[in-house]
Order: C-alpha cells, then structure tokens, then sequence
C-alpha cells in the first residue's frame, strides 16, 4: 500500500513506529493476564503515542510544533524501553526478543532524531547526555547576639568578664557597624 495521502504516511520513522507497534502488541499478548491492566495497557498505550506523536507533529506549520511533537514520540519510546527493562526483569521475555526489542527502538530513536534536527536544528537535541547545572547561591547567616551571665564576647573585643545587670545588648545596627 503506498498511496499516500498525509504527508507523515511517507515518513520512514512513523513506517517504523506503526511497524514497531504490531511488533509489540504480539510481544505483550504473551505476558501474564494479571498485567492487562499494568505493564501490558503501559506499552501498548506508549507505543501508540509514538506512532500519534510522529502524525501530529507533521500535520503542525511551525517548526517548534513540529520539533515538539518529535520530541513527545521520542519520550513514549524511551518510556516502552524502560517498560521493556521490567518486562525483562520479571522474565516476560527472553535475552534475545530484549535486544531485538531495544535494537528497534534505538533504530526508531535515531530516525526521530534525525526528523527533529530537520525540523530545527537548534532547539532541541535528543541526544541521551544532560547536563544539570546548579545556581550558585550564597546563603549568608544573620549576625546574632547572645550575651552570656559570665563572659561576653564582643566583635572588637577580648574576652572580659561582664556582670549580667550591667550588660546591655547592642542593636544589630550597631553590630554590622563594628563588622563593617
């Protein structure tokens, strides 16, 4: 069938995604019955939006929606891996169907970025490296004063010995005087 109408059905990344789709829909129909409500209903529903994401987008006029829409089918393939990874974890599949199921979706993951650095180039990359960069923050102590009934110590002062009714605190306008 190759009588395009829609401009994503001449996509090779949404003929892989729908392809993809088929793919594991037969992988989950072997997983336990317990999980058609969990793990089962999570990946058909991701691989689904994969598929959606990638049409959507291409029927948007804007670069950035379009980069948008790729970048959203690009996160429902991640998250069918990481469901995938459980999968495999609880031995719904085998070692050899997990490197089948994840060769596919790197294949998948490269075509979507490729689509996205078409649509923009320098909006987003989805590449896998993150940098998170923290603020500098400078979190400074009030000055406080806390006499004592034997010794106080004074910011220009030694210590001296102080009787407690002749002590009388400094205001903390005084005191950033004396610090300044």
């Amino acid at each position: 069938m190759k009588d395009y109408k829609y401009s994503f059905e001449k996509l090779i990344v949404w003929q892989k995604a729908r392809e993809f789709v088929v793919f594991v829909y037969k992988i989950v129909a072997s997983f336990p019955k317990e999980e058609r409500y969990g793990l089962i209903d999570q990946i058909r529903r991701a691989a689904i939006s994969v598929v959606a994401n990638i049409a959507e987008g291409s029927s948007r006029t804007s670069k950035k929606d379009k980069a948008h829409f790729t970048q959203m089918a690009y996160s429902s393939l991640i998250e069918i891996l990481s469901h995938f990874y459980i999968a495999y974890d609880l031995n719904y599949i085998n070692d050899e169907l997990f490197t089948e199921v994840k060769n596919k979706i790197y294949d998948i993951s490269n075509l979507l970025n490729a689509l996205n650095n078409f649509h923009s180039p320098k909006l987003i990359n989805l590449s896998p490296i993150t940098y998170h960069l923290s603020p500098i923050t400078y979190h400074l102590s009030p000055i406080t004063y806390h006499p004592s009934p034997i010794l106080s110590v004074s910011p220009v002062s030694p210590v001296s010995p102080v009787s407690p009714v002749s002590q009388s605190p400094q205001s903390p306008q005084s005191l950033s005087k004396l610090l300044n």
